[in-house]
């Protein structure tokens, strides 16, 4: 339990500042649909796609190899950091000047003959955001989740202040009088340019927090040691397949919709679905704040004869967090949709919300399962299942969405994360047996779907009823859980013996 206070306790550190950043993050989910129609937006949202595989493919996994090589026996965790951040740096550049010579045949190929300025924009970020990525994972490896989370949010705050600054406070004067009323601001907003603000304050931010970085780049230097890094690239390959092929598995989905529907739908469909992706916005920021702490805190353990029975645990108490925020958002869908999709267009796709948090439920105990072959070094098999889940995701994205457009993407999604969760259970199993509590873990992920379907049944013009049940409904779920997982009793005994004891004094 030490060690599971101790995990919690810096998830507890991701989570809040995590949480700060991705609240700011997404407020931009209102404004921006407030005033952009789903076409402008889904263009954003397929840019992005591009982005987050691009960054995946230029990282290599170096992030994981910092993890692993510095905590080898007499590792020199000074050259560790240089020979990653050397190789990210070289394909970095190299990447930069690919796209800047060849931005207009990116930009057909894209689908997006008329925006060459488009792909400027994202080999920028996707330079800035590479070459900041092994730093980051310094802070990390250092357990510095503070410092790094406080970037981060810095990252964040500058980003959304850019685009709040761009978009409402000089689209604002622009809309009231024109060019003139901007003032001293009119050589440097263009109406124009649109939603392309949202990737010109991505910019700004990004090289402000590589900025911040570059202290750790400076103190450790980029000069690589040939043998290391030879080393680093056989560890980090099956990785970075890996890696690639899951980051397809998350972001393939808007560049299908985009690439298999007519050129208006496309972006139209593109835009409502990524804007109700976010909707489950809790549950993605746990997700992400748990992978945050997990990972070097078990290439902590590793060797550790309890860690069987720990990752156990920790699954049981990630499960059960997941579906406590499955069910907030869905049954509080409604209040939702009013915060984050400010105009009706987006509504139309609501009922994918909950197949997407299901399938991030799926996706995080994956990332619990996968721990097994990065400690034992079976990276392969990492590979092997990424591989295997972007198989799926594209098959079904080309099979669904011609006849069920965003809605195919969504089941896609969910059938990938649960495939490969299955599968990297039972390989997982053969290689390092854990005792994973399957069947509880799934008695609880259909006891909340249950819940859900017969929240459905109320009808929607009964407000007062319906949120009363779906607050007793969440209440009961939680009760459940403490009265029937001893785990959870004894974390309630430890309380009121705690807290008993002081009230008494």
């Amino acid at each position: 339990m030490s060690r599971l206070k101790q995990l919690a306790g810096q998830t507890a550190i991701y989570g809040v500042t995590n949480i700060l950043g991705r609240l700011i993050s997404y407020l931009l989910t209102p404004i921006l649909t407030s005033i952009f129609l789903p076409g402008p937006l889904g263009v954003q949202a397929v840019f992005y796609s591009y982005i987050a595989i691009s960054i995946a493919m230029l990282s290599f996994g170096m992030e994981t190899a910092l993890f692993r090589f510095s905590n080898l026996e007499n590792a020199n965790k000074p050259k560790v950091f240089a020979t990653a951040q050397s190789f990210v740096t070289f394909v970095s550049v190299f990447f930069l000047l690919i796209c800047l010579v060849f931005s207009s045949q990116i930009a057909n190929l894209f689908g997006y003959p008329d925006h060459s300025n488009y792909v400027l924009y994202f080999a920028i970020i996707v330079f800035l955001d590479t070459l900041s990525a092994v730093p980051l994972a310094k802070l990390r490896e250092q357990n510095k989740p503070a410092k790094f989370a406080l970037i981060n949010i810095l990252n964040i705050l500058i980003n959304f202040g850019l685009v709040m600054f761009f978009l409402v406070y000089c689209r604002g004067l622009y809309l009231k009088g024109g060019s003139e009323s901007l003032g001293i601001f009119s050589s440097i907003y263009k109406h124009d340019i649109g939603i392309g603000y949202v990737f010109i304050a991505n910019i700004i931010a990004s090289a402000i927090k590589f900025l911040l970085l570059s202290p750790i780049i400076f103190k450790n230097g980029i000069k690589a040691d040939k043998e290391l890094l030879i080393s680093m690239l056989k560890y980090t390959t099956p990785l970075a397949i890996g890696a690639l092929a899951y980051i397809i598995n998350e972001k393939a989905d808007i560049i299908f919709l985009k690439q298999l529907l007519p050129i208006e739908e496309g972006d139209i469909q593109a835009g409502i679905y990524g804007a109700n992706y976010k909707l489950a916005i809790l549950l993605t920021i746990f997700i992400q704040a748990f992978r945050y702490a997990a990972e070097p805190f078990f290439f902590s353990l590793y060797g550790d004869k309890d860690m069987p029975h720990t990752l156990a645990k920790v699954m049981d108490f990630f499960v059960w967090f997941c579906l406590i925020l499955f069910l907030i958002v869905t049954l509080y869908l409604d209040v939702f949709k009013w915060v984050f999709l400010r105009k009706p267009e987006y509504w139309v796709g609501l009922d994918v919300v909950p197949i997407l948090l299901m399938a991030n439920v799926y996706n995080g105990i994956y990332q619990n399962l996968s721990i097994w072959y990065k400690l034992g070094g079976k990276t392969m098999y990492g590979m092997y299942f990424s591989i295997i889940g972007a198989l799926i995701t594209i098959v079904l994205n080309i099979v669904l969405i011609p006849y069920f457009g965003f809605r195919g993407s969504a089941w896609a999604t969910l059938l990938c994360y649960f495939s490969i969760s299955v599968i990297s259970y039972i390989v997982g199993q053969k290689y390092y047996p854990v005792p994973y509590r399957v069947l509880n873990i799934h008695k609880y992920i259909f006891l909340s779907i249950v819940i859900y379907g017969l929240t459905r049944f109320i009808p929607a013009d009964r407000p007062i009823l319906y949120y009363s049940v779906a607050t007793a409904a969440i209440g009961l779920f939680i009760y459940w859980l403490f009265k029937n997982e001893n785990s959870l009793k004894s974390i309630l005994i430890a309380l009121k013996n705690k807290y008993g004891n002081q009230n008494s004094k």
